[in-house]
This record gives structure tokens, sequence and C-alpha cells, in this order.
């Protein structure tokens, strides 16, 4: 019996450095044993080596950079990917940057979308570019194509933009991390488990630590508890437009919340 071909549209590397490019990455090293269990036959488009290595489009960009980003992109999505799909005679294909192709063979196309940010907060994206990228998500979901997210909360932001597609939750698993016999920041508080609130990640805006920073000083009033601490782990936000680190910063020091 022939074995069905799955391909992962890994092209989000060469310019992903944060959440999608974590998904993207664990997705592709589980690869073999999933297809060891499941009878499916799963490819990267790109190779992870390749383009971990590319720097091109990675940082702050200049104009002409962006511009070549946004063609490039179109072109791959809508060009290059069908044709991988058509020679390596693909069943189907999974996207995780949100964006499928339009015109594609595979029998099933899906696209990973995490979000509904896209949508909901417009003025956190150039606008021109915001409707260049949704334009190919909507055509990209046109046709066979159904949607992966990640939760219950974002299915039900996302059913209300894309009202007639079919969306399936599939849960991420953790991230493996390895041991640091060290500490490599001053971060190391040696809270105990009960004593402290961890939250991961870039400071954007669009996650909107200045509120858990709030609701957290609201947290502690209530119970009467100073030795609950919240650690907020990262850095700031690799886009200068939606980096909300000073803030942050200046709203811990109003409340009064430094460690």
């Amino acid at each position: 019996m022939k074995r069905k071909k799955v391909l992962i549209d890994t092209f989000c590397l060469v310019t992903a450095s944060t959440g999608i490019r974590t998904y993207t990455i664990e997705l592709c090293k589980s690869m073999d044993e999933f297809a060891h269990m499941s009878g499916l036959d799963f490819e990267p488009s790109l190779s992870l080596e390749r383009v971990s290595r590319s720097t091109f489009l990675k940082g702050k960009l200049p104009v002409f950079k962006k511009i070549f980003h946004h063609v490039s992109y179109f072109i791959w999505k809508q060009i290059w990917l069908p044709l991988i799909i058509i020679f390596k005679r693909v069943d189907v294909v999974i996207c995780p940057d949100f964006v499928v192709p339009m015109f594609c063979t595979a029998s099933l196309k899906l696209a990973v979308v995490h979000d509904a940010f896209f949508w909901e907060l417009p003025t956190h994206y150039n606008k021109f570019w915001r409707s260049y990228y949704l334009k190919m998500v909507a055509l990209g979901l046109s046709r066979k194509a159904k949607v992966v997210t990640t939760s219950q909360y974002a299915k039900q932001k996302l059913k209300g933009y894309l009202k007639t597609v079919d969306i399936e939750v599939i849960y991420q698993c953790p991230k493996p991390l390895d041991k640091v016999s060290t500490p490599s920041s001053p971060m190391d508080f040696d809270f105990k488990e009960e004593e402290y609130i961890l939250h991961i990640g870039y400071f954007d805006k669009r996650k909107n630590l200045q509120h858990l920073v709030k609701s957290f000083d609201r947290f502690i009033k209530e119970v009467k508890d100073e030795n609950i601490k919240l650690v907020l782990a990262g850095g700031p936000a690799t886009s200068p437009d939606l980096n909300d680190y000073d803030n942050v910063i200046e709203l811990v020091a109003e409340l009064n919340l430094q460690a």
C-alpha cells in the first residue's frame, strides 16, 4: 500500500525567531518518530539546517529587504511550493505560518493559525503588510483547507473571522529544555515552587504584559501575600514598533513590584 506523503512548509524559518520558529522546528524533529507510528512519510520543504543558517532576513530589516521578503514570500507560497507539491506528489501539506497556497494539488492543506492577533490588533502591524498577509491567508483557505489552532480560546476567536473554515484544536506539547548547571542570568531567584508565577516570551505589545502586571498587582493585594512573585522571562520584542519592554519595566517600578 502506498504511504501518504506529508510536506511541512519550513519557509517561515527564514525570518521567524520566536514562537512559530519553535513550533515548526519541534514539529519537524518529531517527524521520524511519528512516521514510524503512523505509516506516513514526512518531509520538510527546506532543510532545517539550511534555513537555520540563513541570517539575510532576520532581525531589523531595511526597506529593500522587507520588500524582497514580501515578494519572495508570495512567489514561494503561490508558485514554488505548489510546484514542489506536484513534483513530490504530496498528499498533505502543513503550513505552520497561517498561509497555505491557493492552487495546490495536495488532497489536504493544513494551516496552523496560532491566534487571531492579525485580525484583532490592526494597529500593531503595518496596514499595507497586514492587508496583504490576510488576503494571502484567505486565498489559501478558500479551497480544500483546514485550520489547526493550539487552544479552544483561539478557536473561538478565529471562528468569528474564518466562518466557513473547519477549525480543529491540537494542543502543543512542552519543549524539552537543557539543564543548566550554573545560573545563566541574574533571574536565579531560587523561589519555592508555590511562590512564583512564570511568564516566558518576548515583551511584545500583543502579549499585553502590562495587563498581566496590573492583574498581578491586584492579585497580591487581594491575597495579602507579598512573597509570591511574577517572573517575566524574556527580552525586548524583535520589532521596534511592537516592543513593550520599556513600558512594562516602568509599570513594574510604578507599582513597586521589583524583586
